[in-house]
């Protein structure tokens, strides 16, 4: 276990070259040499945790590797994620990368669907309903560092629909509920599952409930 973590450190410790990020010389190479890895373009941003170690090469192409097995547990492009821009990067305690634009969204990539997939909105964030709960978890991390950059909250001031509320926290429980899953966040997910839950219950969304027991323990029969 050490070391790994002497790994971890160092590729860490490889991102800066002269104090600038974002401009990695092409010594990159020598930051996969553990990995025997030789990337197509210069790396622009890593990141690490545990024995996940993320890279986003300038190509704008994505991977996550597991360090001790030398094996890529995730490949793809953010390129259509770089508009407006990349804000932050991050990986999960199991290894799943999520990107931080700089319009206060973040994504995830799902292996399953071989695609990114939103985890937490700028529209939800700015709403009045978007409370955590006191949950803390991978989850709460990634939509804490979105709220960090969220300049233009909503003040509630313009007129909304009557369902608009109903709408916006549906939504948000429901994308909360998805990313508990993809981040492997077991406390998230039965907090937001209960929730979800009890929030279709109150509102007498039957279909949507009867489509949420069907996904968790099968069809429901009348």
């Amino acid at each position: 276990m050490q070391s790994l973590a002497r790994m971890v450190t160092f590729f860490c410790i490889v991102i800066p070259v002269d104090s600038k990020p974002r401009e990695v010389q092409p010594v990159f190479e020598l930051t996969l040499s553990l990995l025997n890895v030789k990337l197509e373009s210069p790396c622009y941003a890593l990141s690490a945790r545990g024995k996940y170690l993320f890279v986003v090469t300038t190509n704008c192409h994505a991977r996550v590797y597991d360090v001790p097995s030398g094996l890529a547990v995730s490949s793809g492009s953010i390129a259509h994620l770089v508009e407006p821009d990349i804000e932050h990067i991050d990986i999960s305690p199991f290894g799943t990368p999520v990107v931080i634009t700089t319009d206060s969204s973040a994504y995830a990539y799902d292996i399953r669907l071989q695609s990114w997939v939103p985890i937490c909105d700028k529209s939800h964030l700015s709403h009045h309903t978007a409370t955590r709960g006191g949950i803390i978890g991978p989850l709460s991390d990634f939509e804490q560092k979105c709220r960090s950059s969220l300049k233009n909250v909503m003040n509630g001031k313009n007129a909304k629909p009557e369902w608009w509320d109903e709408t916006q926290q549906m939504g948000l429980l429901d994308m909360r509920l998805r990313a508990s899953v993809l981040l492997g966040s077991k406390e998230e997910y039965r907090h937001w599952l209960l929730q979800y839950a009890t929030f279709l219950g109150e509102q007498e969304f039957t279909p949507t409930a009867e489509e949420l027991l069907k996904e968790l323990i099968g069809p429901v029969y009348r």
